[in-house]
């Protein structure tokens, strides 16, 4: 049995080689004609882009922070008197809102420094 299975891998192994050896060769002969190929831009700089995706993500970080907030909130209204729910829901509330904090902080310090950067390398004419 243990020579059946190397014989079947040898010759899968064989057949998948020899797909992808005769696949590149004929996709070395297609002319694709990518001479003038453009990031489609617009007028965005390459800050903007950055900048953008920062914010992006900072603001998909606060909105996990709220949520955060909302499901502490639910648990310590549910917690029905237990210490150590209240407890956990307290922890849970002061970590969001030490992270929210945290979040709008660099935030800020983004802002600042592509306001800095953006005043910085402007062309005045």
């Amino acid at each position: 049995m243990k020579k059946l299975m190397q014989k079947i891998s040898s010759v899968v192994a064989a057949t998948v080689g020899g797909v992808f050896l005769v696949r590149s060769a004929a996709l070395a002969q297609i002319n694709t004609n990518y001479t003038d190929v453009k990031a489609n831009l617009g007028d965005r700089d390459l800050r903007d882009i950055v900048q953008l995706a920062i914010n992006v993500f900072l603001s998909l970080l606060a909105l996990i922070a709220v949520v955060l907030i909302l499901v502490g909130g639910f648990q310590w209204m549910t917690a029905g008197g237990n210490d150590e729910k209240v407890g956990a829901a307290k922890k849970r509330l002061i970590s969001a809102l030490i992270g929210l904090v945290i979040i709008f902080a660099a935030w800020a310090i983004v802002l600042f420094a592509f306001s800095q950067i953006s005043s910085a390398t402007e062309t005045k004419v």
